[in-house]
């Protein structure tokens, strides 16, 4: 990723404008997870901006303001396998009703690698009796991936993706089908489940995130147009234009743009 620095003074008046989307890229302080989340089992905390259950057992927690049908948006998150101890990470989606979708990523033979993933109801519940709903094995191990769920067909079938480099298209796909199944007692929240200690970074419910997040027109170098391309995003209440994830369009997500640009890419 080639860089090119400029100057530009940007001097806006802008109003908030909320939001049918939200993200969390955990870049911040090692503590507690925050206050965009409630923690319904066990524990959590950021740690090296990166999210992480800090408990034992079965743990799981809610974002505090993502409300929406489990069919409106893609959910995503980045998952990271560390040590060799058994480990899940896992999507969430109907949270708030009487049951949800569960779909987790496990490490599960000590390797040091993701090798398993289930498509789970409840917290970690087991399928539910849909074509391909249950526990299976990874057609590739890995250490770390994008893990993508998207819900089509009017909401009655999942499709799971593994982007494991990080390039934005996925290594491996996995769908079922039935989904319809248990939907109708689903809620309209959104969340995260683990494992013991389960890291995970980037949780987003909307557009998938870019893989270098300054590069807005996706050019793959960085310079005044991207500037302009964000800009028009953020006149349009594009997601996009929530740099900072807090579910609201103001002068502070110019502030993050600019920070992330000066920073680069990979």
């Amino acid at each position: 990723m080639k860089r090119s620095v400029i100057g530009a003074g940007l001097v806006l008046a802008v109003s908030s404008v909320s939001l049918g989307q939200w993200s969390d890229d955990f870049n911040r302080p090692d503590g507690p997870i925050g206050p965009d989340w409630n923690v319904t089992a066990g524990s959590f905390a950021v740690q090296g901006n990166q999210g992480r259950s800090t408990a034992s057992g079965i743990q799981s927690m809610t974002h505090a303001t993502a409300s929406a049908a489990y069919t409106a948006f893609p959910m995503s998150v980045d998952v990271i396998c560390e040590g060799t101890g058994l480990q899940y990470v896992a999507l969430q989606s109907g949270l708030g009703g009487s049951n949800n979708l569960f779909i987790k990523v496990q490490s599960q033979d000590a390797s040091g690698m993701f090798n398993t993933f289930g498509l789970y109801q409840g917290n970690n519940g087991g399928g539910w009796g849909g074509a391909g709903s249950g526990f299976f094995t990874l057609s590739a191990p890995f250490a770390a991936a994008r893990m993508t769920v998207t819900i089509s067909n009017g909401g009655d079938h999942l499709q799971l993706d593994f982007d494991t480099d990080f390039n934005g298209t996925p290594d491996q796909t996995y769908a079922c089908d039935d989904v319809n199944l248990i939907s109708g007692l689903f809620g309209q929240q959104w969340g995260i489940g683990a494992y013991n200690t389960g890291v995970f970074d980037n949780w987003n419910v909307g557009a998938a995130a870019p893989a270098c997040y300054p590069d807005c027109n996706g050019d793959s170098v960085l310079n005044l147009s991207d500037f302009g391309c964000f800009t028009t995003k953020f006149a349009l209440g594009d997601p996009y234009a929530d740099c900072n994830g807090d579910s609201v369009l103001n002068l502070s997500d110019f502030g993050c743009f600019t920070t992330k640009f000066a920073l680069g890419c990979p």
